[in-house]
C-alpha cells in the first residue's frame, strides 16, 4: 500500500513497490490538513519501505534502494 500525505506531485513512468510513504509530514506540518508533499519527476523507482517527506523535490530517472529516508528540504537530480 502506498500512503500519501500533502500534496504530491508525482510524473509519468513513476514505479513504486509497496508499502511506501510520500509527503510524510514533518514536524512542521503535523496535525495539518493543507501543506506541500513531494515532488516527483519522471521515471522514478521507489523500493520497499521508502519514506519521502515532505518538501522533498524529487528530479527525473531517480530510484531508491529498500528501506530509505528522504529527509524535508532535500533535493535530489541526477
Amino acid at each position: 500500500m502506498t500512503h500519501t500525505y500533502g500534496k504530491n506531485s508525482i510524473c509519468k513512468g513513476t514505479r513504486i513497490f509497496e508499502p511506501v510513504f510520500l509527503g510524510f509530514p514533518s514536524i512542521d506540518h503535523f496535525r495539518k490538513t493543507d501543506y506541500p508533499g513531494a515532488t516527483i519527476g519522471d521515471n522514478a523507482v521507489f523500493r520497499t519501505g521508502t519514506i519521502i517527506y515532505s518538501n522533498v523535490t524529487i528530479g527525473n530517472n531517480f530510484s531508491t534502494g529498500h528501506n530509505v529516508i528522504n529527509d524535508p528540504g532535500t533535493y535530489h537530480y541526477r
